[in-house]
């Protein structure tokens, strides 16, 4: 196993294990922000999608199954899907 050239320590963002993106992004305005989700048509990564979109970001979401990505983010404003 490799080891770090320097020591890892806590930063007390107040984050943790279970800190949603909707808890990190709480009052942000990402108006005129674009972000890129990838994966973010799937189960774990689509909340993420919805959390960057709430705020007003584009968000842009690779997918490889059009279908299945369109389906999924119906509905979230927003979001533009790319092949």
């Amino acid at each position: 196993m490799r080891r770090l050239a320097w020591p890892q320590a806590p930063i007390h963002s107040g984050f943790g294990p279970r800190t949603t993106a909707n808890d990190v992004l709480t009052g942000a305005n990402l108006r005129g922000t674009i972000a890129i989700a990838t994966g973010g048509y799937s189960d774990s990564c689509l909340d993420t999608t919805r959390g960057l979109a709430e705020p007003g970001a584009t968000v842009v979401v690779p997918a490889r199954s059009a279908e299945k990505a369109r389906t999924a983010v119906s509905g979230i404003a927003r979001v533009d899907l790319a092949r």
